[in-house]
């Protein structure tokens, strides 16, 4: 007879119950392993992208000390610092923190009196040359106060150049001449003058007026005359502004220049500037030139054969002498060139009569 086994056998809601946990058991491994799979990625994502930062960074760095290496020169390695600098460096310093102080107490001073400006200023001076040497007060005494100095210098200069200019223009005038289109003006010897003097004894303040290389010619003239016209600053208007004056006795040329000077009225015809005892005597130097209205008149006189023109050094032959004065003591002196010059007499008034 056969033996039954002993035991329970299995049901089959005991092995639906043993299959679901397997299922959920595996599914829960599987969402665990989802999971923590993307935890991993995310993580392996981060850090990939710190990683990429980090290097960026560093690339930055590196080109930014690469362009700081280019644009800054690189520094000694062994750089002395010498005890001067760091006492140079104090003394700039103490230099700008006085500077500031003193325009601090400018601004303080503002509705003082002058005497409580001139106490402060005082104490402020004794305050910051406290200590200093004679050279260091020297220094700060020009850094702060040198235009307190300069200006009333330069003020007291310009008034004494007035007054010593006014004082020079009332002296006499022994002569005043213009020598025109001159070769060289360095050349020209005016060493006549001393002679001058003397030969008519003049004593006392007096003074020579003279104009010496101007160029004056008619025919540039004619043909430049709007542009002469127009211009304050040529040689032919300050000639012109100049005679109108009375600045000049005589003016002493070639051709060219006293052919100008007749055409456009600056000097004088001599028929009736001299006396008729005079003018007889100078008729046979008298040369005619034309006027500005196109009349041929004597305008000048010929001492192209004198010492006197000769020792000039005028650099031409021809000389002319011819005169642009409207006053009494224009038309002496001319007289007493005259004089001196052709060596003839001719009568005129001494400032002593």
């Amino acid at each position: 007879m056969a033996k039954k086994k002993s035991g329970k056998k299995p049901s089959g809601k005991n092995n639906n119950s043993n299959n679901n946990n397997s299922k959920y058991n595996s599914k829960n491994n599987s969402n665990n392993n989802s999971k923590n799979n993307s935890k991993n990625n995310s993580k392996n994502k981060k850090n990939n992208k710190d990683s990429s930062i980090e290097i960026n960074k560093t690339i930055s760095n590196d080109t930014t000390k690469n362009k700081d290496a280019v644009n800054k020169p690189e520094l000694e390695k062994f750089r002395k610092i010498s005890i001067d600098d760091i006492e140079g460096n104090k003394a700039t310093e103490k230099a700008e923190a006085k500077k500031s102080s003193y325009a601090d107490n400018k601004l303080e001073q503002i509705g003082m009196t002058k005497k409580e400006k001139k106490a402060i200023r005082k104490a402020m001076y004794n305050e910051n040359t406290n200590g200093m040497t004679r050279k260091e007060k020297l220094s700060y005494f020009f850094e702060y106060y040198k235009w307190r100095v300069i200006i009333p210098i330069v003020l007291v200069a310009f008034v004494c150049y007035i007054g010593i200019t006014i004082y020079e223009n009332k002296k006499p005038v022994a002569l005043g001449y213009a020598l025109l289109n001159v070769a060289d003006a360095d050349t020209v010897n005016t060493y006549f003058e001393d002679d001058y003097v003397e030969y008519f004894n003049i004593t006392g303040r007096y003074q020579f007026k003279q104009s010496i290389g101007r160029d004056i010619d008619y025919d540039y003239y004619l043909e430049n005359s709007q542009f002469i016209q127009t211009s304050n600053s040529t040689d032919y208007n300050l000639l012109s502004s100049e005679c109108e004056l009375g600045t000049y006795d005589v003016i002493i040329s070639n051709a060219a220049g006293i052919k100008y000077c007749s055409a456009t009225n600056i000097i004088k015809p001599l028929k009736g500037y001299f006396d008729s005892e005079n003018y007889a005597a100078l008729e046979d130097y008298m040369v005619d030139f034309i006027d500005q209205n196109g009349t041929e008149r004597p305008f000048a006189i010929d001492i192209s054969d004198t010492e006197f023109a000769k020792n000039l050094n005028l650099g031409y032959s021809d000389v002319y002498v011819a005169f642009p004065g409207t006053t009494e003591q224009n038309i002496t002196n001319s007289l007493k060139f005259l004089v001196y010059s052709l060596g003839i007499d001719l009568t005129f008034q001494s400032e002593n009569e």
